[in-house]
This record gives C-alpha cells, sequence and structure tokens, in this order.
C-alpha cells in the first residue's frame, strides 16, 4: 500500500469516447483559461459517503496534497462510473486515483506505480480503480 510518487510508467486503459457534444469542453484559446477535460473511472469499492477523486504532480490536479484531490461524482443510475470536468492536466504527468472519506482521508488505489496522464483526445482516461 501507500503513495508511489516517482517513476513507473503504469498508464491506464485509455478509450477515447464523446457520447455527446457535451462531453467535450473547451475554453476560448485567447482567454488564458485552462482547457477542461471531461473524465471518467470504472470504481466500485466505494461505501456511501466516499468519493473517486484524483490526486497527481500537475497543480490541476492538488499537486500530490491531499486536500487538493480532484472529486468525481456519480449517481445511483451511473454507479460504478465516477466522472467530471476538470482542468486538463499535463500530458505524461504522473496520477493515481484515492478514494476519499474527506478531510485528507484517503484510500490509495493498490497498484504499485503512478499512472501516466495519455496525450490525445480530452475525452479523458477511463481506466478501473486499481488494475
Amino acid at each position: 500500500g501507500g503513495a508511489t510518487r516517482s517513476g513507473g510508467a503504469n498508464t491506464p486503459t485509455v478509450h477515447s469516447h464523446v457520447s455527446s457534444h457535451s462531453d467535450l469542453i473547451s475554453a476560448d484559446v485567447g482567454s488564458g483559461e485552462p482547457q477542461l477535460c471531461h473524465v471518467s473511472f470504472d470504481c466500485s469499492c466505494t461505501q456511501p459517503g466516499e468519493c473517486l477523486a484524483l490526486t497527481g504532480e500537475d497543480p490541476a490536479l492538488g499537486g500530490w496534497d491531499m486536500q487538493k484531490v480532484v472529486q468525481l461524482t456519480t449517481s445511483a443510475a451511473s454507479f460504478p462510473i465516477w466522472s467530471g470536468s476538470i482542468a486538463a492536466p499535463a500530458v505524461g504527468s504522473e496520477f493515481k486515483l484515492v478514494i476519499s472519506r474527506g478531510n485528507g482521508d484517503v484510500s490509495w488505489e493498490p497498484i504499485a506505480a503512478n499512472r501516466t496522464w495519455p496525450s490525445g483526445t480530452f475525452a479523458g482516461p477511463i481506466a478501473s480503480y486499481g488494475k
């Protein structure tokens, strides 16, 4: 267990999926605003009151600060798929999925290495927690 914060080349399975135009969200190129991407992950390991979240080296993912994790959302209809629109992290930056219980209390996904943010479309990575 624990966090792996450097090294590793575990790359999530990436499915470029765009189910509708609303899945692609982009900012005005000249505005200086970060570009947004829609991401979704599969996680059936959460309990009521818990939330799947992203953390990583990129500031968009909280810079590994557990108080700044990016929380994803789900619903009764979409569970176990968790999703959200986030500021696009730098391609190649390291990240992991965590189960957040609030106040910085998290369980790290049980994989040895960090994941690597993929390049490609802004439909985002789809990976399964712990796999």
